[in-house]
């Protein structure tokens, strides 16, 4: 536990935005994962507006495809 606790109590940046990552309405402050946008962690910002768009889209074009 001593891992995550240390991890969770560093202040990120959001690897798309350069932003800090606040923490969301249950404590967790270790943001989302970014992939496959870049490599990291990202703010709840922009896991919303460009992430997961982005991962929908891959989803149509892959099942548009076969």
């Amino acid at each position: 536990m001593g891992k995550v606790k240390e991890y969770l109590n560093e202040i990120m940046d959001c690897v798309i935005c350069n932003e800090p990552i606040s923490s969301d309405p249950y404590g967790w402050s270790g943001g989302a994962n970014a992939e496959p946008i870049a490599s990291g962690r990202c703010c709840y910002d922009c896991d919303a507006s460009v992430v997961i768009p982005y991962r929908i889209a891959q989803v149509y074009s892959i099942n548009k495809g076969s």
